[in-house]
């Protein structure tokens, strides 16, 4: 499990507090007088870290999975990562444990965070050191404290767990990471080009002046830019370009470095200065025209100041959920037999399986008309207007063709739940970020079926193509529209750029079109699609949408879009019967059917 950043809570009470650990996250695996350390990625660790490994094994259980963060302590008694990925002789290691899966045959993921805690404490002990696992203890402090606390001692930040919350593998936003960040100015040495343009950057290259008056590369920074600033700062960089590096130490990275004289001044946050002299983690700010570059020395990083607290609101009228006030909680948002009320208590109860498949990306939403009946279509959608919105749902602006268009983004409960006091029966996701727009990180084939098409063709269609998928090396996830179709999801690095994206997917669709001709079209037109099924790889250009895994439909029963499993994809599959009741159930009964989707590591395939 693991934690989803953010800059402020919105109710800090409903969460306690742990210091955030900075070294390599493991969970330990005990059975009898065998022990397995074992990373995010999955790779062993026993060997790596042998007195871990044999500490673990002198704990008093049979069998225990402990999860937590092995981390090597500096002379000051704190987490160093670059003393862990430089670590010597002598250097050693502890085990910050914050949590407990299982005990002795118990499974104890779907307890409370309090009930494994407690365990925890018994297996541990609370405060009782045990060589070197050290069980990292909460705090019911607020917020601003804890943080102050972690980052006066440098540490890297906080985590929020919410109280009473499972165990769920994957990001899960009833887990916030809350990180202290150092802030500098950074003189600008040269850039490198985005991969597939020659006039717009992809990353600044950064330099400090060190005491020998000369510039020093600092690293490069890639994020905290939008389209339209990174051809403008390209723009702005030629009219300063050298043929030869104007700081020391910069890297050729095959040739591609385009230097610059040291003319403008670079903002940067970043976590850390490695002990190469590089910022870790950075993220461009904005420039500096009060700066000059020669002012641009290295400073003793400061912590980022703790959330605000939130000025004091009339108290809202009607129910409050997550905060957010719900009015006309009554109100049925027809055709669905859903109430206001009923669909944010949904998005409340769904959001830690909702939010990984939403977060940070840009929505297209269907908002249901107040007054509209089940009889008319109530439904319009909402796409990139200054639509007005809680202020739990974030905003961004994307270029488009002519304009600049600005989307909304949900990345917290809080604000899926906003979206129902929109009236919002649908959120629709691009296939990207919006931190990276021009690079999805998944393709998407719907499979749209003609009316007189049985489902149990669609059914054995996507079969086909999960198949023709893994024959290019594809790993794909199926789900469920909500309506009459089927998605076939396969995740991807974001490394292709829409074009690309586009162009396999139309190349795919195709294939699949000559392969089999009875069965497959990629005509739009519905005149030419009787008894076929319309494989919609539209759904992979740039602003096109998809809706989302767990998002409710605008129609009689309010079917969900679920995640399956691909045995479930069967002859006995009914997608209408998934209502939200039906998939809260489901999702507390059964392990995720996606648990590999965040994990599968995929490029988009050279050709179809």
């Amino acid at each position: 499990m693991t934690a989803v950043l953010a800059t402020t809570i919105a109710d800090p009470s409903r969460y306690s507090y742990e210091l955030k650990w900075d070294g390599y996250r493991i969970v330990a695996f005990k059975l009898g007088g065998a022990v397995r350390l074992v990373s995010r990625k999955g790779n062993d660790y026993t060997k790596e870290f042998p007195s871990i490994a044999r500490d673990v094994a002198k704990l008093d259980a049979e069998e225990v999975v402990l999860d937590g963060e092995v981390c090597a302590l500096d002379a000051r008694g704190l987490p160093s990562f670059q003393l862990l990925q430089n670590r010597r002789r002598g250097v050693s290691l502890t085990y910050f444990v914050f949590d407990v899966l299982r005990r002795d045959g118990r499974d104890l993921r779907a307890q409370p965070i309090e009930a494994r805690r407690a365990e925890l404490a018994d297996v541990i002990g609370e405060h009782d050191r045990r060589g070197s696992i050290v069980v990292s203890t909460a705090s019911e402090n607020d917020l601003t404290s804890v943080l102050d606390l972690a980052c006066a001692r440098g540490l890297e930040g906080v985590v929020a767990k919410q109280k009473g919350s499972s165990y769920i593998a994957g990001k899960r936003p009833t887990w916030l990471k809350i990180k202290c960040h150092a802030r500098q100015e950074l003189a600008v040495v040269g850039w490198l080009p985005l991969e597939g343009t020659r006039n717009a950057i992809g990353s600044l290259l950064l330099g400090v002046m060190e005491p020998d008056g000369r510039f020093h590369y600092a690293g490069k920074v890639g994020t905290g830019f939008d389209d339209r600033m990174r051809g403008e700062i390209a723009r702005a960089l030629a009219k300063t370009a050298s043929k030869t590096p104007t700081a020391v130490g910069v890297p050729k990275l095959g040739g591609l470095v385009r230097f610059v004289e040291p003319r403008l001044v670079a903002e940067v946050r970043f976590t850390e200065w490695t002990e190469s002299g590089h910022v870790r983690h950075p993220s461009f700010l904005g420039f500096r025209a009060d700066k000059r570059p020669e002012e641009c020395v290295r400073e003793v990083p400061v912590h980022a100041a703790a959330p605000a607290s939130t000025p004091a609101r009339p108290k809202p009228r009607g129910p409050v959920v997550l905060g957010i006030a719900i009015s006309n909680p009554d109100r049925v948002l027809a055709p669905t037999p859903l109430t206001k009320l009923d669909l944010a208590r949904y998005y409340e109860a769904i959001a830690s399986e909702m939010l990984p498949h939403v977060e940070g990306r840009p929505l297209t939403l269907l908002r249901w008309e107040e007054g509209a009946s089940e009889t008319e279509k109530g439904g319009v959608f909402m796409r990139h207007r200054k639509a007005w919105g809680p202020d739990a749902l974030r905003r961004v602006s994307i270029r488009e063709k002519t304009k600049t268009g600005e989307y909304l983004v949900a990345d917290t409960p809080a604000a899926l739940v906003a979206l129902a006091q929109m009236d919002v029966l649908e959120v629709h996701t691009w296939n990207s970020r919006a931190d990276d727009v021009e690079h999805p990180d998944r393709l998407v084939f719907d499979l749209d079926p003609a009316e007189d098409v049985p489902f149990g063709d669609v059914v054995k269609a996507a079969h086909v193509v999960r198949e023709r998928l893994a024959d290019l090396g594809v790993v794909s996830f199926p789900k469920t529209t909500g309506a009459k179709g089927l998605h076939v999801v396969a995740p991807l690095v974001p490394s292709a750029d829409v074009s690309a994206c586009l162009a396999f997917a139309r190349a795919f669709a195709g294939l699949l079109a000559r392969e089999d001709p009875k069965r497959f079209t990629t005509a739009m037109a519905k005149a030419a699609r009787p008894g076929k099924i319309f494989v919609d790889y539209l759904r992979n250009n740039r602003t096109n949408t998809s809706v989302a895994a767990f998002s409710t439909r605008a129609r009689p029963g309010a079917p969900v879009s679920v995640p399956l499993a691909w045995a479930e994809v069967d002859r006995k599959l009914r997608p209408s019967r998934f209502t939200p009741r039906v998939v809260l159930a489901r999702v507390r009964e059964m392990p995720d059917p996606w648990d590999a989707y965040f994990r599968t590591a995929q490029h988009l395939p050279r050709r179809a």
